[in-house]
């Protein structure tokens, strides 16, 4: 089914994004917004004191409520659409996150997306297909040619791979974005913390009224002070959230223009001889360690487990099955691993154990780990109870 579309590049793949998701997500949040000043402007509406909030809490709040609302129904649609055409959807839904189309996988604001069972059937149909595909060439590749597989070292870049790089340092470098970034975040989170303010100032009011008879709700003069008090307190606290999580971002700029100047990958081969597995407890997110033939721990996340789980799905139905031989293509400057192949036999896979560690202390995906391969379960899984 795949074949009868026309193939097609990633970073078009994405610019069709911008015009099925960006756009009228950004209109949806835009357009009343700008109407709304317009007829205020003009007088139609009012826009100061009480009778102006009446009118600009409820359009505020729709608007973001509306575009969130469109980007949840299109990013299915397009989706859909481009994973039909592209060659690699992996590095499609990398780029797409680098791009900021979308939430990185396993994410919880990717539960969000609004889509039919039948196109979340087909989406997976044809990830699993083009996996299958994926899965086969480097498998018949080994077989004919077992040590070129195990020696590759350095190769030029591909454009795929090129791109997504360019894609993460524009992301980094251009200010313009970094600032929309932080307003988006800033807007969001204001907007929630002061609708979680109001909700709780309107209970409480509530409550005085019931039990007190002291009306300080909606309809009282009382409310523009305690919703413009809630509006500045709110601000102020995400501005500080805003600024702590901008402060966090990292800044791999210098790394990737070497990387993209040396317009080289490194192909890292590796056997595998044995595999553990570990499950997160929120979404059920699988995490690989597996041991190659020099004794290292290798750390690999399942993220279409995670991605199942959180449609609330069985993550053990993953097609992600680690092979005996893997091949690593990774970046040599900022270490970014921009594709991954298995080939080989099965490696046998015990059953999973549950990750007892916050997030903070799981070992980073695609490095290896420093716990030593007997020690795993008792520093990463739930402790046993004591034998009586």
């Amino acid at each position: 089914m795949q074949d009868s579309y026309e193939q097609i590049e990633i970073d078009e793949a994405l610019q069709r994004g911008f015009w099925m998701v960006g756009v009228p997500s950004l209109a949806t949040l835009v357009v009343p917004l700008l109407t709304y000043a317009v007829l205020a402007k003009l007088g139609h509406v009012p826009s100061i004191g009480y009778p102006g909030m009446k009118w600009a809490l409820p359009i505020f709040f729709g608007s973001i409520a509306g575009s969130w609302l469109v980007w949840s129904v299109q990013v299915p649609r397009w989706r859909l659409w481009a994973y039909r055409r592209v060659g690699d959807i992996q590095l499609l839904k990398r780029a797409a996150a680098a791009s900021q189309l979308i939430w990185r996988e396993g994410s919880i604001f990717e539960r969000t997306e609004i889509m039919s069972r039948s196109v979340r059937g087909e989406l997976k149909r044809l990830e699993e297909e083009q996996g299958r595909t994926r899965a086969a060439a480097p498998a018949n590749a080994d077989a004919a040619r077992p040590e070129e597989r195990i020696t590759a070292g350095a190769r030029p870049m591909s454009a795929d791979e090129r791109g997504l790089l360019q894609r993460i340092l524009e992301a980094q470098s251009n200010r313009r974005r970094r600032w929309k970034s932080a307003a988006g975040n800033f807007v969001v989170l204001w907007a929630g913390s002061l609708l979680a303010a109001i909700l709780i100032w309107l209970l409480v009011a509530w409550l005085m009224r019931f039990a007190l008879h002291w009306n300080v709700g909606w309809g009282t003069p009382a409310a523009i002070w305690v919703v413009g008090l809630g509006a500045l307190g709110c601000a102020v606290f995400s501005a500080f959230s805003t600024a702590r999580w901008v402060k966090s971002w990292p800044d791999h700029r210098s790394e990737l223009a070497a990387d993209l100047a040396g317009g080289v990958v490194v192909e890292e081969p590796y056997r595998l001889v044995a595999a553990k597995l570990f499950q997160e407890p929120e979404h059920g997110g699988l995490m690989y360690f597996l041991r190659t033939e020099d004794g290292d721990v290798l750390v690999l996340y399942d993220h279409e487990s995670g991605s199942l789980g959180a449609r609330g799905e069985n993550p053990l139905a993953s097609t992600f099955r680690p092979l005996s031989r893997l091949i690593l293509v990774r970046a040599p400057s900022t270490k970014f691993v921009l594709d991954s192949r298995f080939s080989g036999a099965p490696i046998e896979v015990p059953a999973p154990v549950e990750l007892a560690v916050p997030p903070s202390r799981w070992p980073d995906d695609e490095k290896f780990c420093d716990i030593p391969w007997e020690e795993l379960e008792r520093r990463l899984g739930a402790k046993k109870p004591a034998a009586q």
